[in-house]
């Protein structure tokens, strides 16, 4: 046998060696494991709401295979009607958005569950209404879970009426409408 034949068949051999070894085999997610891209490297104390809903949209356009600029527009909206639920209630940074003051003692998970949940339907044209109930069952029952949810609710109304208009068809995913001026070359679209 010459020599290339005999190091193919070596490195093969090793290669299957190497890729039964444990220390080479993927670490597999429980079954029903909420979290599905950081779950890995974050410490489990570390995952918070958002960490949940960043996963969460980003699976959904993966499974959908939702491209930009269409992508960045679902992940924007759905991250900016949560974070206007959640600073209109702790009211840390200046109100541009002008939605008003949330209730005092609202949960802040399920406002910003519930914003984020009905701006990412809006943008995707599906229903997130699995993973909402995952999100709130997270969260204890009582007077601060209504009023976050509720508050989540009126602020996404809000922003998703605003952009009732903005040319932006959930359907239509790489639709030009004639704002930008197009250009040649390498960046294209």
């Amino acid at each position: 046998m010459n020599s290339r034949r005999l190091f193919l068949k070596a490195g093969s051999s090793l290669g299957l060696t190497a890729l039964s070894a444990p220390a080479f085999a993927t670490k597999q997610k429980p079954a029903g494991s909420i979290y599905k891209y950081v779950s890995d490297i974050a410490i489990p104390e570390d995952l918070t709401i958002l960490f949940f809903w960043s996963d969460t949209l980003m699976e959904r356009v993966r499974d959908v295979a939702i491209k930009p600029p269409r992508a960045a527009l679902v992940y924007g909206l759905a991250h900016l009607a949560g974070f206007v639920a959640v600073n209109s209630i702790v009211q840390k940074f200046e109100q541009t958005y002008r939605v008003g003051y949330g209730p005092q003692g609202a949960d802040l998970n399920a406002a910003y569950s519930m914003a984020f949940s009905m701006a990412a339907e809006a943008a995707l044209g599906q229903s997130m209404a699995v993973e909402l109930r995952a999100a709130l069952r997270k969260i204890p029952d009582g007077q601060g879970k209504h009023l976050g949810v509720e508050w989540g609710r009126k602020v996404a109304g809000i922003i998703n009426r605003w952009r009732l208009n903005d040319n932006s068809d959930t359907q239509a995913l790489e639709t030009y409408y004639g704002r930008y001026r197009k250009t040649n070359g390498p960046l294209a679209w």
